[in-house]
């Protein structure tokens, strides 16, 4: 089984998962648009079933609905854009959970190929290479959640 279907299935088993719900197609090419960037396959498959939400404390950011500005954490679209305007994040990042330290995020500087790394990102930073977290969407949420 791979990462993602890992993971979706423990999402879908765990009580305490607590998850926005189903997002159209529809807005899921809105949110790419309001952004500029083409989301990998991986997290809008994340998005289609569960929108965002937690689980166990941990929470994974990803569309609420289409009112991007004034929607807060944990839709994807609206901190990202914060984070652009307030500390000049690189428009090719996707900010998609945090830490007490930094955010995470899908690094699409090489395009938005199905797998692409989640790195640690602190927005103000500009460095080149950002420490990854994993190599891919379902191998984050598989790490996060502890189920490897």
């Amino acid at each position: 089984m791979d990462y993602l279907n890992k993971a979706f299935e423990f999402i879908r088993e765990t009580d305490s998962a607590d998850f926005e719900g189903e997002k159209s197609e529809e807005l899921i090419v809105k949110a790419e648009t309001y952004l500029g960037l083409a989301f990998p396959d991986e997290y809008k498959n994340f998005l289609r079933e569960f929108g965002c939400g937690d689980l166990n404390g941990i929470e994974i950011f990803g569309l609420i609905n289409d009112k991007f500005e004034s929607n807060s954490i944990p839709d994807a679209i609206a901190i990202t854009s914060k984070e652009r305007r307030d500390s000049n994040l690189n428009t090719n990042f996707l900010l998609i959970a945090n830490s007490s330290e930094y955010y995470y995020a899908l690094d699409l500087r090489k395009g938005s190929e199905f797998k692409v790394p989640v790195v640690e990102i602190i927005p103000s930073e500009k460095i080149s290479e950002y420490p990854i977290a994993a190599n891919s969407f379902g191998e984050f949420l598989c790490k996060q959640f502890d189920i490897l």
